[in-house]
């Protein structure tokens, strides 16, 4: 979406650059989270803490993001890009998550992100 979006005019120096940098603060969470993890599983049980603050870095780099796609990109999307593009977008995003993740794993994640909310959340 950030290229179809710097087609219309959009400066890649502000919202996307906002964005980009927090996918890749994202990207480091979650390596951080994994290697704090290989760390757990080979005994050092201190590494729980490791990836408990990542885990919470994370979640909370996750709600601001999520609530600026919502709030600032999606509406910017909306307002500048035509139906037919949005549609082309669309088509290539379902494309990708078939080749790259696979047929049915987004509805396969919404259920165990269902099931662990349940088991944690309530």
């Amino acid at each position: 979406m950030f290229p179809a979006l710097v087609a219309v005019g959009v400066s890649q120096d502000g919202p996307i650059a906002v964005m980009l940098h927090e996918h890749e603060m994202g990207r480091n969470y979650v390596k951080a989270m994994s290697e704090a993890y290989a760390a757990y599983r080979a005994r050092a049980k201190s590494s729980s803490q490791d990836i408990m603050k990542n885990a919470h870095g994370y979640i909370l780099l996750l709600k601001g993001h999520i609530e600026k796609e919502n709030t600032v990109l999606f509406v910017m999307a909306d307002s500048l890009l035509s139906e037919k593009r949005q549609d082309e977008l669309f088509e290539g995003f379902e494309k990708i998550e078939a080749e790259r993740i696979g047929a049915g794993k987004h509805e396969q994640f919404h259920g165990l992100i269902k099931k662990l909310s349940g088991l944690y959340l309530t």
